[in-house]
């Protein structure tokens, strides 16, 4: 998984390194998640994800152009050879701005609440999700990558209060 570390470094400070409130860090991630799950189904973006209209040009840009980054590496793969990929790299990302960094102060249960409920806002969306390829074919690749981010999502969400655990021990 060392083809992910410099990516997933760049994400977290760049989520993380700044004088952002918690919620817009918080919603940064939750920005970054979406669009690498997006590249990952070739889905077409949603609009104003958790109100990236109002995010800071720059650091939107750098999601973004990280999210492409890590949507060319595991979008490439077959959806079950990539799965363990894409949760290792959003539960990387999510551990990393939550105090698992070097560069980043442990966060409080408030915050690891609030980017659990920015990861279920995005999982409640997938069934309205819009895909660049239709047709036969593109229809079963595009069930076949939703159905790996929906479990992907709920198993990142579901053992992250352990890493937790592991992270304030440690």
């Amino acid at each position: 998984m060392e083809k992910y570390n410099e990516l997933i470094n760049s994400t977290v400070l760049t989520i993380s390194c700044n004088n952002m409130p918690p919620t817009v860090k918080a919603e940064y991630f939750g920005y970054f998640v979406a669009r690498v799950c997006e590249h990952y189904m070739n889905a077409l973006p949603a609009t104003n994800m958790f109100n990236s209209s109002t995010f800071d040009k720059g650091y939107k840009k750098q999601l973004e152009d990280l999210a492409t980054k890590v949507g060319a590496i595991i979008g490439s793969e077959q959806p079950i050879m990539s799965v363990g990929n894409l949760k290792y790299l959003i539960s990387k990302v999510w551990t990393g701005i939550c105090g698992d960094h070097s560069e980043v102060e442990q966060a409080s249960d408030g915050f690891v609440c609030f980017t659990r409920g920015i990861l279920e806002q995005f999982l409640s969306t997938l069934n309205s999700t819009r895909f660049n390829q239709t047709g036969s074919s593109g229809d079963v690749a595009n069930l076949r990558r939703a159905v790996a981010v929906r479990g992907v999502l709920n198993d990142v969400i579901s053992s992250f209060p352990q890493r937790k655990d592991a992270i304030a021990t440690s």
